[in-house]
């Protein structure tokens, strides 16, 4: 029985997830909730079978997360390589984010294609040469620098994603701030069915969510900026699907901070809604 409620609420999530995430993509990609004007668009077919319950005809699961999991088609040498990529995953990941916050993509990035070298860098950001020459190895072999053909080093152009571009700095910052630490005992939390890596942030916490108001400011920012970022995006999606029949009350399950609540409020304000969330 456990264990099939347990399937049940993990297909449950991966369906919520799957559309959540397609919500988000198609407003990453500047569609508007409401495309009426043409009809022969695949999120016209998708709305309309949503807003219509035609769910039998809309396989959810199947569309949203068949896409992103295509059986791959790798030689034996380029799965070797992957592999390789991620047993070095952890290092880089740090070395890209010292590479960030101590400025050194920054300072690749201001020089754009004339390129830079170690020395001026150093002499710019008050860092060592040996730690300068250290990092700038590494973002090598990682692909976010590249030497120009006078030998100087600029910024790759994935690098210049991992520098400016809003949604990978806030990732970085909830996988290093929130994640990373506890992660480490992620093997004992799978055996345990508890959350044992949550010690990072006191032992006293049974969830995150009761840390949350305890932990320093730049890792609640760095949770709250990450959890916000996503559904903000997606709100002005859903909600007029949510209120299309024009519904007289709502019931919003899991309000978090209420950001949805107000603004369903804001789009009907004779609309009555009840917030419910854990007390945590």
């Amino acid at each position: 029985m456990a264990q099939g409620a347990f399937n049940q609420i993990s297909n449950c999530t991966s369906l919520i997830i799957g559309w959540y995430y397609h919500c988000i993509r198609l407003h990453k990609l500047g569609l508007p909730p409401n495309t009426s004007g043409h009809s022969t668009s695949s999120w016209d077919i998708q709305v309309g079978m949503w807003e219509n319950r035609k769910l039998s005809k809309f396989p959810l699961s199947g569309y949203l997360m068949k896409p992103f999991f295509k059986p791959s088609k790798l030689s034996a040498l380029e799965a070797k390589y992957e592999a390789q990529k991620i047993a070095f995953a952890p290092i880089i990941f740090q070395v890209v984010r010292t590479m960030r916050n101590l400025g050194i993509l920054g300072q690749l990035d201001k020089a754009g294609k004339n390129g830079i070298d170690v020395q001026t860098i150093a002499d710019n950001t008050g860092l060592t040469l040996y730690g300068v020459e250290t990092l700038i190895e590494s973002g090598l072999s990682c692909h976010m620098v590249e030497k120009n053909t006078e030998g100087l080093f600029q910024l790759s152009k994935t690098g210049w994603f991992l520098l400016q571009d809003e949604m990978t700095r806030i990732n970085m910052d909830y996988n290093h701030y929130i994640c990373y630490k506890g992660l480490y005992d992620l093997d004992k939390s799978i055996q345990t069915g508890k959350p044992v890596g949550l010690k990072v942030f006191g032992n006293q916490w049974e969830t995150l969510y009761q840390a949350l108001p305890h932990l320093p400011s730049h890792i609640k920012e760095s949770w709250y900026t990450f959890d916000h970022y996503y559904s903000d995006g997606t709100y002005p999606l859903v909600l007029p699907i949510i209120l299309r029949d024009k519904p007289k009350t709502l019931m919003d399950i899991g309000a978090n901070v209420g950001k949805f609540s107000i603004l369903a409020a804001t789009y009907n304000p004779d609309l009555k809604i009840t917030m419910l969330d854990l007390p945590d």
